[in-house]
């Protein structure tokens, strides 16, 4: 399985901090927040919301699963059905279809997406869940295009991602997941950078795979994980890193 990029072009002193209000499905971009759990700006003491960062700062908070607040929003997010072997995925807040400062990016850094089946498999039960001990699962990641850099030299001039589509596992089993899109911007240490969301979906179609969707992962971020998230993948550290969680499961 090899996740689809969609490219816009954006003037180089263009900042892009985002959440994924945008969940693809049907061959179509949904409303702001329709198929995706709504996060909450990031708010200062006297002076209400601020330029929203978005991204979680610490990697043990429950934000870092869905995006900040994300556990409880499910309730007001209605759920898309998609059927397995179809292409989803994820667009930014920050995005305006056109060129030049009109195009939004996504951070250098991986691009993962994982699925988490729902524990009580009705809609009320989806949606009130708030992913606490879900077994995740990576079905997509999108690392560097070499070892040098996360984009070829093309890229590089004047061109970055402004979308990530992946495809469904065939075989994932039916059922009520949250699926959860992870970006990192791993600049090192306390510097870098975490953006997640979650979408709602009922999978559809005959499942069939050969094993157990895993290896499994809960959010936040476990222990012997926390320096995956943390490491340096900047300039001549890119070599030396690895993409952080599980093995992607492919059916």
């Amino acid at each position: 399985m090899k996740p689809s990029l969609i490219f816009g072009f954006l003037a180089p002193l263009t900042a892009a901090h985002y959440n994924f209000p945008y969940f693809l499905v049907n061959d179509t971009f949904s409303p702001s927040f329709l198929y995706t759990r709504r996060v909450s700006d990031e708010t200062h003491a006297g002076t209400g919301p601020s330029y929203p960062p978005f991204y979680a700062k610490d990697l043990l908070s429950e934000d870092i699963r869905c995006g900040r607040n994300a556990t409880v929003s499910g309730t007001n997010t209605s759920i898309a059905t998609i059927i397995a072997g179809s292409k989803v995925g994820f667009r930014p807040n920050f995005w305006f279809k056109g060129t030049g400062i009109n195009a939004l990016v996504l951070h250098d850094g991986p691009l993962q997406a994982y699925l988490a089946r729902s524990p009580v498999q009705t809609k009320e039960g989806l949606q009130h869940w708030d992913g606490a001990d879900g077994r995740f699962f990576k079905i997509a990641e999108r690392g560097p295009t070499t070892k040098e850099r996360w984009f070829t030299t093309e890229e590089l001039i004047g061109v970055q991602f402004s979308e990530y589509n992946f495809t469904i596992p065939v075989t994932t089993p039916p059922g009520l997941y949250l699926l959860r899109m992870d970006s990192v911007y791993p600049r090192g240490g306390n510097a870098s950078q975490f953006y997640a969301g979650c979408a709602q979906v009922d999978i559809v179609g005959n499942g069939g795979a050969e094993r157990e969707p895993g290896p499994t992962v809960s959010f936040p971020v476990p222990e012997e994980m926390l320096g995956e998230y943390l490491a340096n993948g900047h300039g001549s550290y890119l070599p030396d890193y690895k993409m952080p969680g599980p093995s992607v499961w492919k059916g």
